[in-house]
Order: C-alpha cells, then sequence, then structure tokens
C-alpha cells in the first residue's frame, strides 16, 4: 500500500509548488501543473505564448484557459485522498488494538510470573515489524537511489529537446568610439522587450542594446559609474548596480541606477557593511532582491520592509556570481586571491543546500563566470574552459555541455541571459578578432 501511495504520490506532484495538483492541467507536451502555477509561471516570464516549465515548449495557438482541467488526473487525485484515509484508518485501528502475542512478564509477581500465550499470526506480525525497523535506513538509502535514478532518466528525456550544439542567429560589437580599451562585460540583464543591459567594467559603462538588431541604444556616462560588476533590474524599471568603490581594500557599494541610465543615487541600509558583490531578483517575485557578499553570506533584501530582511551562510569563502529562480539560488566564488571552488551551490530561499554542481567527468570546472536559470534549468558559463553546463535541477543532472569554440567561435564566456523568445545570450571573445561580442545562439529544439 506505502509504494502504491508513493508512485501515485510522484505522478499528482506539480514541478512548479512541490504539492499536489490543484486545478490540473495537462499541456500538449503530456506535463501536468496546477492552473495558478502555469498563471504566476507565464506571468513572472512576460510571455503570452503558453509554456512548460519543464521541457520548455511553446505552444503558441493554444491558450491556457482554453485547457479543461484533467478529468483523469483529478480521479486520481481523488483516489489517493481515499487511499490515505483509508491506511490512516488501519494505523489508528492497529494502535488501539494490543499485541497479545508479546510474551510479557508480570510486574507483580517473581520468578513464577506467568507468561502470556504465544499467537503465531501476531508473533509474525511482531518480527516483521522489528525487521521493517531495523531495516528503515537501508530502505530509506534504497528510496533515494530509486529517486536518483527516476530523474536521472527524466532528465535524459529531456535531453531531446535540446540541441546537440548550439545554432548561432547573430553577433554583434559590444564596443563603443568612446571605449578606451576592449569591453569586459561582468554581467547582463534584459528587460521584457529584450533590451540588453550590459555591465563593461573596462570602460566604467552600462550600455543598453537591442538584442535583435545589436543597435547601442544608450549608455552611462564615463564619470557616472566607477568599477561596476553587477546589475539588477527592479520592477519599477529602474536598477540596482554594484560597484567595487575601493579595489585595493575591496569596497563595494549599491546604487539605484535610473531607466535611462543617465543618473544614479546610493541606497540607504544597503551599504551598510559595504561588502555586496553581486544582486539578483527572484523572477516571479518583484518585492524581493538577492545579494552575495564577500563573507559568503546570502542576503534577502524586502524592498517593501526592510526590518523583514534576513541573510544566510553559505559553504563559500565569498560569493561572486549569483542567479535565482523557482525559490532556489545559484552562487559561486568566482576567483579570489588566486583561489576558487570550482563548484556552483544550489540553496533554497531559506537557506537549504539543495546540491552543489562540480562539471561532468570530462568537463569539470575550472573557473565558473556567469550563470542563469531558463524553467528547471541552470545554464552555467566556464570561462577558462569555454563551454556552458546545462544543468537538471531537480536531480542536479548535466543535460547537455556545449563547447563554444566549435560551435559558435567565441571563447572566455563572461556573462549569459535568455530572451523572452528562448535564445540565449553570451557575451564572449570572438575567436579570429580576440574582442568582445555579444552572441545571440539557439539550444532549443
Amino acid at each position: 500500500m506505502e509504494n502504491q501511495l508513493r508512485l501515485l504520490d510522484d505522478a499528482l506532484i506539480c514541478h512548479l509548488c512541490n504539492k499536489i495538483l490543484s486545478e490540473p492541467k495537462t499541456l500538449p507536451c503530456q506535463h501536468t501543473f496546477c492552473h495558478s502555477c502555469c498563471e504566476v509561471w507565464l506571468e513572472k516570464r512576460k510571455t503570452k505564448h503558453l509554456t512548460c516549465s519543464l521541457c520548455l515548449r511553446q505552444f503558441t495557438s493554444l491558450s491556457l484557459y482554453e485547457l479543461p482541467v484533467d478529468p483523469k488526473v483529478t480521479t486520481l487525485i481523488k483516489m489517493l485522498n481515499s487511499m490515505v484515509k483509508d491506511q490512516e484508518t488501519l494505523k489508528d485501528h492497529s494502535h488501539k488494538q494490543p499485541l497479545k502475542g508479546i510474551l510479557k512478564k508480570d510486574s507483580s509477581s517473581s520468578s513464577n510470573s506467568s507468561m502470556s500465550p504465544i499467537n503465531e499470526e501476531e508473533e509474525q506480525v511482531q518480527i516483521k515489524t522489528k525487521n521493517n525497523a531495523l531495516n528503515a535506513l537501508p530502505q530509506q538509502t534504497i528510496q533515494k537511489d530509486k529517486s536518483r535514478k527516476a530523474g536521472e532518466t527524466q532528465s535524459k528525456e529531456f535531453e531531446k529537446i535540446f540541441l546537440e550544439n548550439l545554432l548561432p542567429c547573430h553577433s554583434f560589437s559590444v564596443q563603443t568610439k568612446n571605449d578606451i580599451d576592449d569591453p569586459f562585460i561582468h554581467d547582463i540583464v534584459n528587460n521584457a522587450r529584450d533590451h540588453l543591459f550590459v555591465v563593461d567594467y573596462a570602460n566604467n559603462m552600462v550600455k543598453c542594446y537591442d538584442s535583435q538588431s545589436g543597435f547601442l541604444q544608450r549608455h552611462t556616462s564615463r564619470d557616472l559609474c566607477k568599477n561596476p560588476i553587477g546589475i539588477c533590474r527592479l520592477p519599477r524599471g529602474t536598477f540596482l548596480l554594484i560597484e567595487m568603490s575601493n579595489i585595493e581594500d575591496d569596497v563595494f557599494k549599491v546604487y539605484e541606477l535610473s531607466e535611462d541610465l543617465y543618473e544614479k543615487a546610493e541606497l540607504e541600509g544597503l551599504n551598510d557593511n559595504k561588502s555586496i558583490t553581486v544582486i539578483k531578483q527572484m523572477y516571479g517575485d518583484n518585492s524581493v532582491v538577492y545579494m552575495g557578499d564577500k563573507y559568503g553570506r546570502i542576503h534577502q533584501i524586502y524592498l517593501n520592509n526592510r526590518n523583514a530582511s534576513k541573510s544566510f551562510q553559505t559553504k563559500l569563502n565569498r560569493i561572486f556570481h549569483m542567479s535565482a529562480d523557482n525559490g532556489l539560488v545559484a552562487v559561486n566564488d568566482g576567483l579570489h586571491q588566486g583561489k576558487t571552488s570550482k563548484a556552483v551551490h544550489v540553496y533554497s530561499e531559506i537557506g537549504e543546500l539543495k546540491f552543489v554542481y562540480k562539471g561532468t567527468p570530462n568537463h569539470r570546472f575550472r573557473y565558473h563566470s556567469g550563470m542563469t536559470f531558463h524553467g528547471d534549468y541552470l545554464l552555467i558559463c566556464d570561462f577558462w574552459e569555454h563551454c556552458i553546463h546545462v544543468v537538471f535541477t531537480r536531480n542536479a543532472a548535466p543535460v547537455r555541455v556545449y563547447e563554444l569554440k566549435s560551435s559558435l567561435q567565441i571563447y572566455c564566456p563572461g556573462a549569459i541571459a535568455v530572451t523572452t523568445t528562448n535564445e540565449l545570450v553570451i557575451c564572449a571573445k570572438d575567436v579570429l578578432s580576440k574582442k568582445t561580442k555579444i552572441c545571440v545562439a539557439k539550444y532549443l529544439k
């Protein structure tokens, strides 16, 4: 009965909220989610097209509201609730009935005390119960192994949606006539219109490009920014910008940058420790931003109520890159004083370590740089190995490793983003010219 319940429960879990499905909607790809979860998913992705968060397929001719509630899944949920109630009733009944077959000594008597008679059937129940208790730990290990293998099978099925190699769409230079040095893009963020805001550390600028045409729309003045390294877009359209105000003393400051990139202002309360190194917003939650600092801590900042903000310590000594989505926060430590952990740590919003990813046997991390979530996948750049890892976050299994030199003729990827049309935006250096550029490519079939 318990095994049946477990299998039925796994089949009826929504992958977005990790709860039993409510108003289940089954998409044409046969993945099922709660109706309300689909609404939140589409809203935070700011897309008009129905999209599956697991296989990332888009259904342009179908609306969420046109999909009926899946009657088969609804029936199974009712069966599950009924089975759970029946099992609880059996457990309650068995607990109320004492095991008469247990040999027990009368405490009021001496060595001549009598023993209760042994019932063979109840004795077998007692032995079975004892064996189950003794085998509890191994059974848990076996169950975890089964879950891991099931997750690996699931991630292998999802491999079918990814291209074997990245397919280049177009690319463009990010160097302007006012640049003194070749740009070094440390961070990138895009908006709903797929305008790319790139942080050029080498030229002390934030630049805005159209992702399709590559047209430079605007940029900050040279004296506005000083050593910018991180950017995060706020719901009202402005940006949070991180600068290394003092490189020698490793001091950082957070500013609010206007949408037109003309002015900035220091934010009160965010620069108390001057240690914030990276900042990102959790997609779909407009009230919270996540900040990583040079001491390995993650700060959850509530923009509307700073008193409710909280933080937790990671296993890293320093945080330098971050991405947040689907209730997960992925961080790495970059390179500091010649040292790097060569691993990406993924935490829940409350600070629970979910998994640590160190690459594959054939593609171990050397220096992890930018990363971004896309649905249930985490895309991670390896700056020195010139590749991008695609990781299925449900079981931390690698789905694809894209080598950039062979597919896109670029190397040293520093920052990455995904457009609303599911295209990759990669900031890297061109193999031939050795100049920094932005490359837009497809990675989904």
